[in-house]
């Protein structure tokens, strides 16, 4: 589903009107086009990207619309609605791969979302201690045991910021897999002469382990190599 107009200059709201008006066969390229534009001006529109991942997924380039979504996902400025956005990410891959749970679910959400997102998290969470801490502190009669338990609750908030912040300053950790609508072999061994052991979708996102002469070997959600050419090119995924 396309979102509506946004306050933008005036080029940057006609080209976003000739985009929600556009047939679907055209709209990828509108969108790429007001997202190049609004780059140029300094402008990064999560809803510019949600309606690229849209327009990309009616033309079931999956690879290229789940790297979008994710896009819209770093750029939103309210972690709720990034958690939303995840939602709709975890859907799709569950989609893709037509089983319950996606690739490492809770670790690639906080890997995917961006620092002043963990950060807001971080911050929810130490706020509720705070309150809870005042609540046992006034509102009950004093007791060791629950000294001790917030004791540790306050421990594991702080390790809990500390292993935010080191999210933040590591590379992604994952790849998308890309092979336009065709299935990518995952074979036992780096070469394609083994036998093919399993097959995963074009737009499912996997966490490469190591890499070996244009090999790459993937944990999860199965085991095994895939040729890194069909690892999708993107800015986003380093590893």
């Amino acid at each position: 589903m396309l979102l509506g107009s946004l306050a933008f200059g005036s080029d940057l709201e006609n080209q976003w009107q000739s985009a929600l008006k556009s047939p679907s066969s055209e709209q990828t390229e509108k969108w790429k086009s007001w997202i190049t534009l609004a780059q140029s001006q300094n402008i990064r529109s999560a809803e510019a990207f949600y309606n690229l991942a849209g327009s990309f997924w009616e033309k079931q380039e999956a690879a290229r619309s789940v790297e979008a979504l994710i896009f819209a996902i770093q750029n939103r400025n309210s972690v709720f609605t990034s958690w939303k956005d995840l939602t709709l990410l975890t859907s799709l891959q569950q989609n893709l791969l037509n089983q319950p749970e996606p690739s490492s679910n809770w670790e690639l959400r906080f890997n995917i979302l961006k620092e002043s997102h963990l950060k807001s998290i971080w911050l929810l969470g130490l706020s509720w201690l705070a309150l809870l801490t005042l609540f046992l502190r006034f509102g009950l009669k004093k007791n060791q045991m629950l000294y001790k338990i917030m004791g540790t609750l306050w421990l594991l908030v702080l390790l809990l910021g500390l292993s935010l912040d080191w999210l933040t300053k590591r590379p992604f950790p994952y790849a998308i897999l890309e092979n336009g609508k065709e299935m990518i072999p995952i074979f036992s061994a780096p070469q394609a002469q083994p036998d093919k052991m399993h097959e995963l979708p074009s737009g499912f996102i996997v966490r490469p382990s190591k890499k070996q002469e244009g090999w790459i070997f993937i944990n999860e959600p199965v085991q095994g190599w895939f040729e890194d050419r069909f690892s999708l090119r993107s800015e986003l995924f380093k590893y």
